[in-house]
């Protein structure tokens, strides 16, 4: 039986699959933009820490993306899970 990769993953509603992420860091951080963060992470290969909802979730593969779109190293320290249903 031959496997059909368009017909086996079809948007029904295209226009229900946005998200948006954020990048947050504390007040006092010096680290005000994305630019900055690329700067600081390129500085610091392995300093800075990306917090995703878990692991293996979508904004685990969001930061995956973002961290080699920009070609910088930052240690992955995933939250336990998103909020509770």
């Amino acid at each position: 039986m031959p496997y059909r990769q368009r017909k086996g993953f079809r948007a029904d509603r295209p226009d229900r699959h946005h998200s948006a992420w954020l990048l947050v860091t504390h007040r006092d951080n010096p680290i005000k933009d994305v630019a900055a963060l690329v700067a600081a992470a390129k500085a610091n290969p392995d300093k800075l820490s990306l917090a995703p909802l878990g692991v293996a979730t979508i904004s685990h593969f969001a930061g995956e993306l973002f961290k080699s779109s920009a070609g910088i190293k930052m240690v992955h320290l995933p939250y336990r899970g998103s909020a509770p249903r």
